[in-house]
């Protein structure tokens, strides 16, 4: 009938109304929010970005004294060990997968590499809980220096020490522990070696934003970690 037609007419609008004020509706809350994509975000020369923001400003200083980008990613990375130690450093090794700007890609391994009296049936011996794989017999010889030389020889326009120079302030000077350290550090007091380098007294419990500044010590060879 005519009424039921018009009814249904009613209804559809509605419905269509009510869709296009809720499609207004988002429109308006999405412009209302800050922009998610900062002029930070676009580069038109270069960027780093390392796991810390204070390795990545180190980086890009690099970069800005004319260095290339394999020696921002070595100062970068050299920043990370302090940082970092127990995901980077120069006790261990790296990888680098280098393309230039013809897009050739080189690789340089620099990973950790078995002493040369390594027990060839060591790894039969492998406890499956990994924390447990303690002792000097599971230490493998560092390569990461000798990578970071080898590309920096490869793609050097700076000097050798300036790749250092800023980390080696920043570990003279301290800073706040990160989150991912400061949640490892309480690890060490289970080695007595590395306690007696790294822990002054066991009142002192390093939490995330203490202050911790690297020293060298006369007794040890390691690290002293003093909270400040």
């Amino acid at each position: 009938s005519m009424a039921e037609s018009k009814a249904k007419i009613c209804v559809v609008c509605t419905a269509f109304l009510l869709l296009v004020f809720i499609f207004f509706i988002v429109i308006i809350e999405v412009a209302k929010r800050p922009n998610t994509s900062p002029t930070e975000a676009t580069f038109t020369k270069g960027a780093v970005a390392a796991d810390n923001a204070n390795c990545s400003e180190i980086g890009l200083n690099i970069l800005k004294k004319g260095g290339t980008a394999v020696e921002a990613a070595i100062a970068a990375l050299l920043c990370t060990g302090i940082m970092n130690p127990q995901s980077a450093g120069i006790g261990g090794g790296s990888i680098f997968t280098i393309m230039n700007s013809s897009g050739h890609v080189k690789i340089i391994n620099s990973r950790e590499t078995a002493p040369s009296n390594v027990d060839p049936d060591l790894l039969k011996s492998c406890p499956k809980d990994s924390s447990k794989a303690a002792g000097i017999k599971w230490i493998g010889v560092p390569g990461e220096i000798r990578g970071y030389e080898l590309a920096h020889n490869l793609y050097k326009n700076l000097n050798w020490t300036d790749l250092f120079n800023e980390t080696i302030e920043l570990a003279r000077n301290g800073f706040p522990i990160p989150p991912a350290l400061g949640s490892y550090l309480p690890e060490i007091k289970e080695t007595e070696s590395l306690s007696a380098a790294v822990w002054t007294h066991d009142a002192i419990r390093p939490q995330h934003n203490n202050k911790v500044v690297f020293l060298n010590t006369k007794n040890v060879h390691l690290i002293n970690v003093q909270i400040m």
